[in-house]
């Protein structure tokens, strides 16, 4: 039986630590000029500056959200609980993760080009019997893939 740390949650309710995997950049060089011209003035509307905006310009997510609907099916799916140090995805490893101020481990990383920036989180809550939780996943950009599973056998986990 792998034996995992064992946390309180801090005072808010919030899981103060994690197990990261990430971040996987990924270039989406080939998808962006699919949606978007790659020559060419990119100054304008409808040109390639917009993809710099914040997405709650109204150009900016509309391109971004043409982006993602051609990135690949993402087919990963969760088996065993990871643990510290272990193979995670894409050749990463999953590492200790606390939290910032806002409650967010942070996978942002520059990249020259535009990128698919992927992390993954895990913790387990330990629990004497059955419960229903409320939860709120934080996110900058789309979130499609939350998995919760509940494990049969009893063992100590992050909480």
């Amino acid at each position: 039986m792998t034996e995992f740390a064992s946390y309180a949650l801090a005072s808010d309710g919030t899981i103060p630590r994690w197990l990261a995997c990430g971040t996987l950049s990924t270039p989406i060089t080939d998808i962006l000029s699919q949606v978007v011209p790659a020559t060419g003035t990119p100054f304008g509307e409808g040109n390639r500056w917009i993809v710099n905006f914040w997405a709650f310009d109204p150009e900016s997510a509309a391109l971004k959200q043409a982006i993602y609907q051609r990135l690949p099916t993402f087919t990963w799916t969760p088996g065993q609980p990871p643990t510290l140090h272990a193979e995670g995805i894409g050749n990463l490893r999953w590492n200790f993760a606390d939290v910032l101020e806002d409650q967010i481990v942070d996978f942002s990383l520059f990249n020259f080009s535009p990128a698919l920036m992927q992390g993954w989180l895990y913790a387990g809550i330990e629990s004497p019997s059955a419960l229903e939780v409320d939860a709120e996943l934080i996110t900058i950009g789309p979130a499609p893939d939350a998995s919760i599973s509940a494990a049969a056998a009893p063992r100590r986990a992050l909480r």
